[in-house]
């Protein structure tokens, strides 16, 4: 519910109830093995013609960043 609207309801004494909002979105992909990923990944991974949902590497951040810039850590 928009701010001003719960304002509004609070200075008229209307009783309202909060709902949490949900992404009703359809905004996934899903991949060969049945993973689910975003579709604006799944349009990068097209792009470099690389198969949507595969893995190229895996690092954690520390190691990603150490590898990409050594000087930033």
């Amino acid at each position: 519910m928009r701010q001003d609207f719960a304002e509004y309801f609070i200075r008229t004494g209307t009783e309202f109830l909060l709902l949490n909002h949900k992404n009703m979105a359809l905004n996934s992909y899903i991949t060969k093995d049945g993973k689910e990923m975003g579709r604006a990944q799944v349009v990068q991974a097209e792009a470099a013609n690389i198969e949507p949902g595969s893995i190229y590497e895996s690092y954690f951040a520390e190691a990603y960043y150490r590898q990409k810039n050594p000087r930033l850590l």
